[in-house]
């Protein structure tokens, strides 16, 4: 259960996207953005879109520090379900393993790993299976498809738009908004002006973080 000082974080950022949104892109935390006009609002063009980056998937998501791992080893009851965090150091602590590295691997790279450190004369027949928990982010707004996303690979602000459909007409790329959580788990917020960062005036060098909520506001809207 989430403790009550991140619930209360997570109430005001949920609080702060919606307002950002009234009067102008009707969405809901995680939801699609409803239309507000009769026709559809298209990208822009030119040097104001985003450039998308390489696509990575969950087979080929590369294993990284703070990451959550689910680790069975079938059929052995010893071996059950168990969940991981990756260190800094880029390893985890495994029953009959001690500390092994996974910083740097697929998935499937090691699945492969651990068959091979666990000793057949033990555990007959195992099939390990490893699954990671995907990190993700939400971005509202003037965006042609808001949404929850996943973060599989180091994410620009730009990026990150981008794999949401781009700018609507309507967007105000100066003016995006970042909510991010601290420490404490208290939210901050971040104004990123991409348009500058489009038109070279500015590098594009915010990276996105797990669980951010990026608000794209829309133009002519004053703020809070």
């Amino acid at each position: 259960m989430m403790p009550k000082r991140k619930m209360l974080g997570f109430i005001l950022m949920l609080s702060f996207t919606l307002i950002v949104g009234a009067g102008t892109t009707t969405f809901a935390y995680g939801a699609e953005a409803a239309p507000t006009g009769g026709t559809s609002p298209s990208p822009a063009s030119g040097s104001e879109g985003a450039s998308s980056g390489q696509a990575v998937t969950p087979d080929t998501y590369i294993i990284q520090a703070d990451d959550i791992l689910t680790i069975d080893g079938s059929p052995h009851l010893e071996l059950r379900a168990r969940s991981y965090r990756v260190s800094e150091d880029g390893t985890i602590m495994m029953l009959y393993l001690k500390r092994i590295e996974v910083k740097g691997l697929s998935k499937r790279q090691l699945q492969d790993k651990l068959m091979e450190m666990y000793d057949p004369k033990y555990f007959k027949n195992v099939v390990i299976n490893v699954e990671v928990r995907i990190k993700s982010f939400n971005i509202v707004g003037e965006v042609r498809n808001p949404g929850i996303k996943d973060l599989l690979t180091q994410t620009s602000i730009l990026t990150a738009i981008a794999s949401a459909g781009d700018f609507t007409e309507y967007a105000d790329p100066s003016k995006v908004i970042v909510i991010r959580l601290d420490k404490e788990g208290m939210p901050t917020r971040q104004t990123i002006d991409c348009k500058a960062i489009l038109r070279g005036k500015a590098p594009d060098s915010f990276l996105v973080k797990p669980n951010d909520v990026i608000s794209v506001l829309r133009k002519g809207f004053l703020g809070i």
